[in-house]
């Protein structure tokens, strides 16, 4: 697992979460680990009362890395995508986030990226799908949290 792939910061209590796999966030199996880590690392820190999930580039996401995933998916199966505690996204095969999501896509999602943003919609309570700034995101939060 790269932590490369994913950018995780921390401000007024909102947990940030970048995705970074340029040029358009494809999901190979680091990415979908480094997601998962980064979304439990927020759910288990208490002064962490949101998250952000968004792109650090023109594009959400593109989908699976078809070439990444299906290999390891034929070899491994149903323990390819969740190991025991990581926050599911998919809510496939365990428990989601229990604090608020905002799904911050902008640019292009496709396939498995529309899925992901579909889910963390369901795992949180907020969606925003506006061309805003990340700044802007967590005072919208913040309204929306009473502070």
């Amino acid at each position: 697992m790269s932590t490369d792939l994913v950018r995780y910061s921390v401000s007024s209590n909102i947990a940030e979460i970048m995705l970074d796999r340029p040029p358009v966030n494809a999901l190979s199996m680091d990415l979908i680990d480094t997601l998962l880590a980064a979304l439990a690392k927020a759910r288990d820190d208490d002064a962490v009362r949101a998250v952000i999930v968004g792109s650090a580039h023109k594009v959400f996401c593109a989908g699976l890395d078809l070439a990444d995933v299906i290999p390891a998916s034929i070899e491994e199966g149903s323990n390819t995508y969740l190991k025991p505690g990581q926050c599911d996204p998919f809510r496939l095969y365990g428990p989601a986030s229990s604090k608020p999501v905002i799904s911050a896509v902008h640019g292009r999602c496709y396939t498995a990226g529309l899925e992901l943003t579909q889910q963390l919609v369901r795992l949180g309570i907020l969606f925003i799908d506006f061309r805003g700034s990340h700044t802007q995101h967590a005072k919208v939060l913040n309204f929306v949290l009473g502070e």
